[in-house]
This record gives structure tokens, C-alpha cells and sequence, in this order.
């Protein structure tokens, strides 16, 4: 994980800073490199001793990557109240109140979302590297172009997921309720804690297959399209053994786009249609869990009603004659069903609404899916390299803007890497100067260049990151 590393290098060094092993590395590169007097030139340009350069290339793995350690304090923080909190309350109120309850569920959301941002946090790649060449980029531009995933993303926009992550919050609210309904032998906070705990399962499990759903409309569509395509580019030729190795029933066409296809992608066909089960599986799903929500609800509720109903009837006085008494006894009954079909009518009017919503949600969430895929695998694997391409050059434009506007056209995650290395390497030029007194030439040069600065490590491991892609 990224904060953990990022935490770990800053206490090991600022425990070296601490200790005399600093005095003792100070010492060996020195005289490592007061002996080499072929690099003495680079020395005097700026250039870094062995362990500047061990220190800076640990800094390096940060560079470009974007990381907030302040934030993630924060989260681990209120993970550790939140412990702490629901560990005291479960001891000191072991029978909490609700309002304790309440509270204890809310930081339990909240531990499960800082957890799913955590994972976020840890799954973020190192995009500061070019891993491809123009040629393989030309050519990856070339496929995504011609299989029609040009213009394809991979994840909805900001206000799309904000829709989705608080629509799967009231379905999961939804499904914890059924389930805790439905769960016996058990105590009634163990059934809540169970409730809670499979809602979210069940929740998540839903997401993936209205997304799976979606995902399969998009691609059956989009194959239809792309073969309608490629058969209007030239047809379809006679099956030719010696084209056709992969797949005995796969066509041969005659076709510019295919021709292209077939070249990156040896095992592509357009003939073999996506199998429609997601489709079925993911409606089939949606439609019991809302109609057992329903149903399940809708008899508690009427349970509750004629509850209510009961309670409010209250006995005639006994003072009054019998026939008095036994007409307002009626009106009384009469005015009570009618407020229980009333209510009884209202409450299944709601539930149809809540039923509609709940499939309006899933329904959102497989036009996620439909929207943001990719027909192909490739094209997953070409829109990340793109990605990372497209953002190593901007990168590497910003950092040959540097000497000019150190300040200018930099992210906030890279200036804190150079803030943080270039303040051990100032510690360590003290260090290093006291140390290189004894060699008098050798403390001129290093008086000169002064402290090591991170800038031009950067610059030189960019030099050297392009020579080897060239």
C-alpha cells in the first residue's frame, strides 16, 4: 500500500537522521566517490552520491502517482475510532439503546466505505513511465479504432457513480430488512449484525450481475454491428482451411477492418454470438428479490395494520343502553376497516413505488454496464497503455519545464515527493560536507554543488528512460 510505504521510507530515514549509520553511509560515499575521479565533472553539474541516488529512487516510485497521505491518515483515523468506539459501547452497554444502535450501524457503513477506498487507494498504478513505444501506441490506436471502441470508457462519470453508490445504500437498506425478517433463532441483535452483514452481500452481488447484464447486451449488440460492417466492406469469401486453423466454423471475410483485427487478435470472430444468460440470470434475480421485498413487507405491514387497529378500539360505556351501545360498537367497526383498507391500500401503493425504484436502481446500473465496457478484452488492455501513455508524456512535458517553472504544471502528490526527499538530502549534505573535509578537492566540489536535489534525479532518470525506449 501506498501509505504504508510512503510512511515507512520517511521513519526509516528520519531514524537514520537520528542515528550514526547516517555518518557511517555519509562516510562510504565519500570516499566511493572521492576515489572515482571520472565522475567528479557530474558531481560539480548536480549529480547525486550512491546513497542520494538509493534514497531518490525510492522517492521516484511515488512520482506521478496519485496519492494523498494526509487523506489517508484521516481514513485511518476514523477507522481506529470507530473501532474503538463500537468496542466500548458493546462493553460498557452491552443492552445499548437504539439510539446507540443506529449509531453503531452508520460506523459500520462508514467502515465499509473507508475499506472500499482504502482497496482504491492500493489498486492505483505508477502511470510516470512510458511502458509502450509509438509504434505499439499507433497500433493499439489502430485496433481500438477499428473494432468501434474508439470512444468507449471504462468507468461512468463522477455524478454516475454518486447516483449508483447511493442507489445500492437504499438497496442494500432494503435487502437488510428482508433479510433480518427472514432470519430466526437468533437474537434479535445478532439478527440485525447478520441482516446488515448479508444485505451487503447480496447488494454487491446484485451490482455485479445487473453490470455483467448490461455489459452482455452491449457487446451482442455491438457484434451484430461490427459484423453488418465487415460484411459491407466485402463480403463473405468461400471457408479456406488454411485461413481458417483457429475456428472450423468462423467465415472468412473479405475485409479491410477484419484484415486488421485478425493481425493483433489471431483468435477473432464476429460469427459466435454472446451468450444471453447474465441477461436472464441478473432479470430473473432482480425480479424475486423485489417481489420477495415486496411481498415480505407487505404482509408484515398488513400485520402491523390491523395491529394499530386493534389497539385503537376501545370499549363503549357500559352506562349507555344496550342499543345505543351496540350501534356506535358498529360504527366504530365499520370506521376501523375502512381505515384499514385505507391504510392497507396506501401501504401497497408505497411498496409498489419502493418496488419500482428498487428495479429503477438495477436497471441504472446495467445501462452502467452497457455504457462502460469494452467489446473486446484487448481494448481494456490498449485503453490502460493509452492512458498511461497519453498521461507519461504530459508528465514528462511538465518535468522538461521544470528548470524554468519548478512551481508551475506540477501535482500536488509531486511536490510533496520533492519537498520530502530534497529535506533528507539537505540533513545529509551537512553530513556528507563534514565528512569530505579531509579530501580537500573532493569538499570543494561538493560545496559547490551544494545539497542533492530530486529535480535532477528526475531530469537524469528521465534522459535514461528515454534512451531506452528509443
Amino acid at each position: 500500500m501506498l501509505w504504508l510505504k510512503w510512511h515507512s521510507l520517511n521513519f526509516s530515514l528520519k531514524f537514520l537522521s537520528l542515528s550514526h549509520r547516517i555518518e557511517k553511509k555519509a562516510a562510504n560515499d565519500v570516499e566511493s566517490a572521492n576515489n572515482d575521479t571520472s565522475k567528479r565533472i557530474k558531481y560539480q553539474n548536480g549529480a547525486g552520491l550512491n546513497y542520494e541516488n538509493e534514497v531518490a529512487s525510492k522517492y521516484y516510485d511515488f512520482w506521478g502517482r496519485d496519492f494523498n497521505p494526509k487523506r489517508m491518515d484521516t481514513y485511518v483515523l476514523i477507522l481506529f475510532i470507530e473501532v474503538i468506539g463500537v468496542v466500548f459501547i458493546n462493553t460498557l452497554f452491552p443492552d445499548f439503546f437504539s439510539l446507540l444502535k443506529y449509531f453503531e450501524f452508520i460506523a459500520i457503513t462508514v467502515f465499509c466505505l473507508i475499506v472500499m477506498e482504502l482497496i482504491v487507494e492500493y489498486s492505483k498504478k505508477n502511470r510516470s513511465n512510458i511502458i509502450i513505444n509509438d509504434d505499439t501506441y499507433n497500433s493499439m490506436k489502430r485496433w481500438m479504432h477499428s473494432v468501434g471502441d474508439e470512444s468507449r470508457h471504462p468507468y461512468p462519470p463522477l455524478w454516475a457513480l454518486i447516483i449508483i453508490g447511493v442507489g445500492l445504500l437504499l438497496e442494500g437498506f432494503a435487502i437488510s430488512v428482508i433479510v433480518i425478517s427472514l432470519i430466526g433463532d437468533f437474537s434479535k441483535s445478532q439478527s440485525q449484525y447478520l441482516g446488515f452483514i448479508m444485505g451487503l452481500v447480496i447488494t454487491g452481488v446484485m451490482a455485479w450481475l445487473v453490470h455483467k447484464a448490461g455489459e452482455t447486451i452491449y457487446k451482442e449488440k455491438h457484434r451484430q454491428a461490427l459484423r453488418s460492417t465487415i460484411i459491407e466492406e466485402g463480403g463473405i469469401d468461400k471457408i479456406d482451411p488454411s485461413k481458417n486453423a483457429y475456428n472450423e466454423d468462423e467465415q472468412v471475410y473479405k475485409s479491410k477492418t477484419y484484415d486488421i483485427l485478425k493481425k493483433y487478435v489471431p483468435v477473432f470472430s464476429v460469427d459466435n454470438k454472446v451468450s444471453s444468460w447474465p441477461v436472464w440470470f441478473a432479470i430473473i434475480v432482480v425480479l424475486s428479490v423485489s417481489g420477495l421485498a415486496y411481498f415480505a413487507r407487505a404482509e408484515f405491514n398488513k400485520d402491523l395494520i390491523k395491529l394499530q387497529a386493534s389497539l385503537s378500539s376501545t370499549p363503549t360505556n357500559s352506562l349507555l343502553p344496550p342499543e345505543i351501545s351496540a350501534i356506535q360498537n358498529q360504527n366504530q367497526s365499520n370506521q376501523l376497516k375502512e381505515e384499514v383498507v385505507t391504510n392497507t391500500t396506501g401501504m401497497y401503493l408505497g411498496l409498489a413505488l419502493l418496488t419500482l425504484i428498487f428495479i429503477l436502481v438495477n436497471y441504472f446500473g446495467a445501462h452502467a454496464g452497457y455504457s462502460y465496457c469494452f467489446y473486446h478484452d484487448r481494448s481494456k488492455e490498449c485503453n490502460k497503455a493509452m492512458s498511461d501513455y497519453n498521461k507519461a508524456v504530459s508528465e514528462r512535458k511538465k518535468i522538461s519545464e521544470l528548470k524554468e517553472q519548478v512551481d508551475g504544471y506540477m501535482s500536488a502528490a509531486n511536490k510533496r515527493v520533492i519537498r520530502k526527499a530534497n529535506q533528507f538530502f539537505e540533513k545529509y549534505q551537512q553530513v556528507v560536507a563534514e565528512k569530505a573535509a579531509v579530501y580537500n578537492d573532493f569538499s570543494k566540489i561538493l560545496n559547490k554543488r551544494g545539497a542533492f536535489d530530486m529535480i535532477y534525479y528526475i531530469n537524469n532518470r528521465h534522459d535514461e528512460d528515454k534512451k531506452s525506449t528509443t
